[in-house]
Formats: C-alpha cells, sequence, structure tokens
C-alpha cells in the first residue's frame, strides 16, 4: 500500500464535526505551544491554565475561528444584528473573528477608546476596525464629542489628560455647565485630608463620592484609614453613606456626584498613553466637584 493511500485510510473521517469537536482544543495548543517556541515566549502559565478549562475572551475567540475553519459547512444566519456597548474593552481580534464567524450580520460598535482600561489588550484606535476588519464600503463611523456628565471646570483636565491618552485625536465638547474649580491639595498627611474633604462635601447634600486610587491594594490601604479617621466600624466597603473607596479598574462606566482622587504622583502615572487613559476614566467619573489629593510630585499628565 502506497504511503498516500495508507495516510487516507488512516484520517478517514478525521475531521467530521464530532471529531473535529474533541480535537479543536488539541490543535490551538499545538499553535499555541508552537509560536511560543519559535517566538521565545514563555506558555507554561497558559498552559497550566488552559488544562484547567480557564480561557480568556482572546482563546474563546480562536477555538471559535478554529471551530468554523474545519468543521462548519454553511453561514450561519440566526442573527441578523450585533450590538457592542463598551467596545473598547476588546481587542482587535474579537471584531475579526466575529465578522467572519457571523458573516453577513450587521454590527453596532460603540466605545471610547480613551477609556480603555486595558491597554496592552484592548482596542486604542478605530483605525483596525475601518481599515482592516469591516468593508469600507459598508461601513459608517461616527464620532459622538458632546459630553453631558461633566461641568466645565472638571472637562478642561479631563481634556488636557485626553490629549496625551488620544493625541488630539477625540475631542470632548462639554455642555454649557459651570461648577467648582478642580482642587489641587498637596499634602504630607493626605488620609486625614480626604476624611476632611469627604465631611465637607457631605455637608454640601451630596449623595455620592468616590475615592479613586490607582489599584485595588492601594484602595484597599485607604479604606482602612478612612474608617478609622471617620469613625465608622464594619468591613463594608461602602463604610459610609454614599462613600465608596474604589481602584479605577471598577469605576468605569459609573459616576459619583464628587470624586477625590487619591495621590496621583509621577510614579502611579507616568507619562504614557496607558496611564492617561486610567486617569482620564478617574477624572471624568465626577459630575460636580474634582479633587486631587497628593504626597508628592504630581503626575505631569495633569500639565
Amino acid at each position: 500500500m502506497s504511503i498516500a493511500r495508507k495516510k487516507i485510510k488512516e484520517y478517514r473521517g478525521y475531521y467530521k464535526l464530532e471529531n473535529a469537536q474533541k480535537n479543536i482544543l488539541n490543535i490551538y495548543q499545538s499553535f499555541i505551544l508552537e509560536y511560543g517556541k519559535k517566538h521565545a515566549v514563555d506558555t507554561d502559565e497558559w498552559l497550566e491554565r488552559s488544562k484547567k478549562g480557564k480561557f480568556d475572551v482572546y482563546d474563546v475567540a480562536s477555538l471559535a475561528l478554529i471551530q468554523k475553519r474545519i468543521s462548519e459547512k454553511e453561514v450561519q444566519d440566526q442573527f441578523g444584528q450585533i450590538i457592542v456597548d463598551e467596545a473598547q474593552d476588546f481587542g482587535s481580534m474579537v471584531y475579526y473573528v466575529l465578522s467572519r464567524i457571523l458573516v453577513g450580520c450587521y454590527f453596532t460598535i460603540m466605545g471610547d477608546v480613551s477609556q480603555n482600561i486595558n491597554y496592552e489588550t484592548g482596542m486604542n484606535d478605530w483605525e483596525d476596525l475601518q481599515k482592516e476588519i469591516f468593508e469600507p464600503q459598508r461601513l459608517r463611523f461616527h464620532i459622538l464629542a458632546k459630553s453631558y456628565r461633566n461641568t466645565i471646570e472638571i472637562s478642561e483636565y479631563a481634556g488636557k489628560i485626553l490629549e496625551r491618552a488620544s493625541f488630539g485625536k477625540y475631542k470632548i465638547q462639554p455642555v454649557i455647565r459651570h461648577g467648582k474649580e478642580v482642587a489641587f491639595c498637596k499634602t504630607e498627611k493626605p488620609e486625614q485630608k480626604t476624611a476632611t474633604i469627604i465631611e465637607e462635601i457631605q455637608k454640601r447634600g451630596y449623595d455620592t463620592t468616590a475615592v479613586i486610587c490607582r489599584n485595588e491594594k492601594e484602595a484597599e490601604e485607604v479604606r482602612q484609614q478612612l474608617k478609622t479617621l471617620l469613625g465608622v466600624e464594619g468591613e463594608e466597603e461602602e463604610f459610609k453613606k454614599g462613600v465608596m473607596v474604589l481602584p479605577i479598574q471598577l469605576t468605569k462606566g459609573l459616576e459619583f456626584d464628587a470624586v477625590i482622587l487619591w495621590n496621583p504622583n509621577e510614579k502611579a502615572y507616568e507619562e504614557n498613553e496607558g496611564d492617561a487613559k486610567l486617569l482620564y476614566v478617574a477624572v471624568t467619573r465626577a459630575l460636580h466637584e474634582l479633587h486631587i489629593v497628593y504626597k508628592s510630585n504630581l503626575s505631569k499628565l495633569f500639565q
């Protein structure tokens, strides 16, 4: 028997649907391991995670594309319209896969790339979607620049940060609504000053105040400090009515009457596009008042 006939017999029916479903993960794992070997990328952590059945959105997108390529015979038409909000949270790969799997489907994709807090994996510009993924002749792109959330005073500082986050490509246009000037306070005791500001804000009748920190570790430390200073007992995160201490990652999509930005110094927010987007998200959570409380040199992103 010739080698060709032997292989044909061996692999006859191998890529039928039931076999393909069993082997999609193996194919993907083989690709990842080969890629890691070729490009000197450590894949041990990913391999260990995949063995436990833990996959992120990009793994799922890759598996879906493999599934389609080796097993799907007909175009899937069960969906006619897909609506995606917070589009900046996903990288271009996700949209590529969706467009290849849901051929003929209409997409409404909405988001703000200046609020991409996952800089390394999310979407930082609309160019790829417009030029590489969707057909230009079938695409309509609109920029909605009007902002109804912040006062003009807050928007002014948000605009400065936005220049660093998107190089001036996407600008905001605030509605005409004035409020208090953005307050900057350099102090050796930021926790004491923050507690004082919280009490003053509540005396002015505002219902919601957020103390926004760089990460969860810092937020937990600040939480405990403020509980002591404000004389609050218990373990609840909302430790005083209307007051929350949160890392930036948990504030996206939320808004507060007043925001106290905790110690945005040069070390916490470096002069790069990724940190600018984080800071932009933090600043634009404030509806009426924005207080910047810091101990050492203020981040240059405010300049």
